[in-house]
């Protein structure tokens, strides 16, 4: 079963999204519906009638604008923990990297120190 904080993340976070920018922008719709509108460009009329004559197109354009909010919403979350993902993954290479730098540096000191015993005839203390 998947955890609840991933489906509030991805799933109810953005319904919600959609759902209140969806109500925000079509709730006018309810006052205004029936209210006579014309719509002219350049003193020529382009349309004329009521409101909810044309709230299809408005609805559409509605629906389109609150499902790219939770889109949004959703692409956002993504990449935000991908970068705190991709964060984590750099300092734990930065730490193994500092681990390996310790390690050849006790290596190349133990070099020397067999090198040293050798050059003063201590062979003996290599084996």
């Amino acid at each position: 079963m998947t955890p609840p904080s991933i489906v509030k993340k991805f799933f109810l976070t953005p319904v919600m999204i959609l759902g209140s920018t969806f109500f925000i922008l079509t709730s006018p719709l309810l006052f205004v519906g029936s209210s006579p509108i014309q719509i002219s460009s350049e003193n020529e009329p382009i349309f004329s009638g009521k409101v909810k004559d044309i709230a299809a197109p408005y609805l559409g354009l509605a629906t389109l604008l609150s499902l790219g909010a939770s889109v949004g919403y959703v692409s956002v979350r993504g990449w935000r923990q991908s970068a705190h993902q991709a964060a984590i993954t750099a300092q734990q290479m930065s730490i193994l990297e500092q681990e390996i730098q310790a390690k050849e540096t006790e290596l190349v000191e133990l070099k020397a120190s067999q090198l040293q015993l050798m050059a003063e005839g201590l062979d003996g203390f290599l084996e």
